[in-house]
């Protein structure tokens, strides 16, 4: 994997976990998949993979911090046009409420 790919996986890392720590669920966020794959056998990213898995716990976690997550990810500075693409998705599914529950 070239250095230019890992420094936009990691970038795209810091910026998803600042989002979250943002909206007050940094501490159920963890890796998943190939990203915790590569981490643990690797010690970085699969120089194969192109993308970043990340999960969070859904236990207890409310719509209203969903939201407020997505909202972080969603400042003018911040936006992805696959992150947009997918949140539009979700929310034309009604996957992401509006009412907070």
């Amino acid at each position: 994997m070239g250095a230019k790919k890992v420094r936009g996986l990691t970038a795209q890392f810091a910026l998803q976990m600042q989002c979250a720590k943002n909206a007050g669920i940094y501490d159920r966020c963890f890796l998943a998949f190939g990203s915790l794959l590569g981490y643990v056998r690797e010690g970085g990213f699969i120089g194969h993979d192109n993308d970043m898995d990340i999960g969070i716990l859904a236990d207890n976690l409310t719509v209203k911090q969903i939201n407020a997550y997505v909202a972080e990810l969603l400042r003018p500075s911040k936006i992805d046009k696959d992150v947009v693409k997918l949140l539009k998705t979700l929310d034309m599914e009604g996957y992401l409420r509006k009412d907070g529950k």
